[in-house]
C-alpha cells in the first residue's frame, strides 16, 4: 500500500519529464522578446516549426498527449482491475494518433492498452502494433 502511495504521487511529475526529455521541441535560437504575449499563427506557436516539420503547438499538443497516455496506464496498473503492463509498451503521438508498440504477455493487455489510450482526451485514433508473445 505504501508502495503504490509513493507511486501514485509520482504520477503528477509524470507529464512533465516526458515533456522535458522530448527533443522534438527543442526551438531555433531566437533573440528573446520581453513583455510581448507569445503569438499563434497558421504555423503554430510564433510560426516556430519543430525538426519533424510540425507547428511547435501540435508538437507539445502531441508530447502531452503521449504523456497522458502514459500517466493512464500507470493509473490502470497501480489502482485499475485490468490486466496493465507500462514497462512494455511503447507510446507515440503524432497528429492526435497513438501508435502503441512493444511486447506483452497476453491479448488482454493489448486490448487494454489500447481501450485506455482511445479514453485519453485529445486522442484522435488508436494505432496498435503490440505483438503477444513472453
Amino acid at each position: 500500500m505504501k508502495l503504490k502511495l509513493l507511486l501514485a504521487s509520482f504520477l503528477v511529475f509524470i507529464p512533465s519529464v516526458y515533456a522535458y526529455q522530448d527533443s522534438s521541441l527543442s526551438t531555433p535560437s531566437t533573440t528573446p522578446v520581453q513583455n510581448q504575449p507569445a503569438m499563434m499563427n497558421d504555423q503554430g506557436m510564433n510560426g516556430h516549426m519543430n525538426d519533424q516539420g510540425q507547428p511547435m503547438s501540435a508538437a507539445m499538443d502531441d508530447t502531452a498527449i503521449t504523456a497522458k497516455v502514459k500517466t493512464a496506464f500507470v493509473k490502470e496498473k497501480l489502482f485499475g482491475k485490468n490486466e496493465m503492463s507500462v514497462s512494455g509498451i511503447q507510446v507515440e503521438t503524432k497528429d492526435g494518433v497513438v501508435t502503441l508498440s512493444g511486447k506483452v504477455d497476453t491479448q488482454t493487455i493489448a486490448d487494454n492498452a489500447v481501450r485506455i489510450a482511445k479514453s485519453v482526451d485529445g486522442v484522435k485514433d488508436v494505432t496498435s502494433m503490440i505483438t503477444i508473445g513472453k
